[in-house]
């Protein structure tokens, strides 16, 4: 396994940890300017820890990918995706605002 995929893979099980504990409810852990921003803190944590594990998921599919594969295009697609995803994630989360 390619080292860089062993690091995504980290990553994005501490991003799905992370992800499941604001969605669970602990609006703590997101900054406290959305406080003041968001209309609704509790459906917004729900959206926010869903993107996050969305996230999460994409990179451990694409280190997935590059183990089995063995090729790095696969996490520079992961990337390329990660970046996709973000653009549509902010796109979505202004309905909170």
């Amino acid at each position: 396994m390619h080292p860089v995929a062993v690091l995504f893979s980290i990553f994005a099980l501490i991003m799905m940890v992370f992800g499941g504990l604001v969605y669970s409810g602990n609006t703590e852990l997101i900054r406290s300017l959305k406080y003041t921003k968001v209309k609704n803190v509790r459906e917004y944590a729900k959206f926010l820890g869903k993107s996050i594990v969305l996230v999460a998921v994409v990179i451990l599919a694409g280190s997935l990918i590059s183990a089995i594969v063995k090729a790095v295009i696969s996490l520079v697609l992961t990337v390329i995706v990660i970046v996709i995803v973000f653009v549509i994630i902010s796109g979505a989360s202004k309905k909170y605002y």
